[in-house]
């Protein structure tokens, strides 16, 4: 007689894992965190230049994101969750590892713990202590964690007061943290948008990505359209009475020029970093909703526009 029938085995939450090596992409797409078009908007921005962790931390929703990461890769996930909030590492003690070794390794040193040194990143195939056997001579590193590139960033900023306050001394560490790679080993890949924010870090200057942080319309409509192609400058916010304009961090303002830019306006201007391309984009928006809100396009906002790749795009 035929014994009772065996339940067929649960079916996997997630595609397995492959045997060869799986990028950042493929991890989340087979965790089902990465959508098709989230997909290839992380693509688009790696041909551009980025590094994985920069392409996807551009679509947001990060903690989500690393959350799975999490529980993908760490051997008890429910003991060891991720980390994307200051307030869930009860210390932070900044001096066990310099600034150059974080840059150097993707680590952010956390605590000690009986004379081992436990550490944060936000790469999740790099959470494997052995890799770190030979990084300090009297302290081994003991606990690595996952946390969120976002809080990576947080972190470097408060252990280095500077990275907001100040000019860094090397535009390539700057770059480091800004693109998300390992000073020294990955190779540099940045798009311009980071190429602009690392330029800003090293020039004590800060980036505006006016897509993810848009100009306010008070500072906006302090400016004409005939400054903005002059000086290829937009205005993004004010500051008190100071306003606050992007100019592109590969050709920025001279001093006459914005010696003249205040004269004119008759107030103090501060300047922001972006790219060409986000300023004709601010520039092309300004416009195109100017001529919306009037219920026509006025000859001037066309011209304009049409001018803009021949202006914003001189030398």
């Amino acid at each position: 007689m035929a014994g009772p029938k065996r339940a067929p085995a649960a079916a996997s939450a997630h595609p397995p894992r492959p045997t060869g090596p799986e990028t950042l992409l493929g991890q989340l797409r087979r965790l089902g965190q990465l959508d098709t078009g989230e997909y290839r908007a992380a693509e688009t921005e790696i041909r551009r230049g980025a590094s994985e962790v920069y392409a996807v931390a551009l679509l947001g929703q990060q903690e989500r994101r690393w959350t799975a990461l999490n529980q993908d890769v760490s051997p008890d996930p429910a003991t060891n969750p991720l980390i994307s909030d200051i307030r869930q590492m009860g210390t932070f003690e900044t001096p066990l590892i310099s600034h150059q070794v974080s840059l150097e390794t993707g680590l952010m040193p956390w605590r000690e713990v009986r004379r081992r040194i436990d550490v944060l990143t936000y790469h999740p195939q790099w959470l494997n202590p052995d890799l770190y056997r030979n990084l300090a001579a009297e302290r081994r590193i003991g606990e690595v964690r996952l946390c969120t590139p976002r809080l990576w960033r947080e972190l470097y900023a408060i252990s280095r007061p500077m990275a907001r306050k100040s000019a860094w001394p090397d535009q390539e560490h700057a770059a480091a943290l800004v693109g998300y790679f390992r000073l020294g080993t990955d190779t540099p890949t940045l798009t311009p948008e980071a190429q602009g924010e690392a330029v800003g870090l090293s020039q004590g200057l800060t980036f505006v990505h006016p897509k993810l942080d848009p100009a306010q319309v008070e500072a906006v409509a302090l400016m004409n359209i005939g400054l903005m192609l002059e000086y290829k400058v937009f205005p993004h916010h004010l500051e008190g009475s100071r306003l606050m304009v992007m100019t592109d961090a590969q050709q920025v303002m001279s001093g006459t020029q914005l010696y003249n830019l205040e004269r004119f306006l008759g107030r103090e201007i501060g300047l922001l970093l972006s790219t060409r391309e986000l300023i004709e984009w601010s520039v092309n928006q300004f416009l195109r909703q100017s001529a919306s809100s009037s219920g026509i396009a006025s000859l001037d906002a066309l011209d304009a526009l049409g001018a803009l790749d021949d202006t914003l795009g001189g030398s």
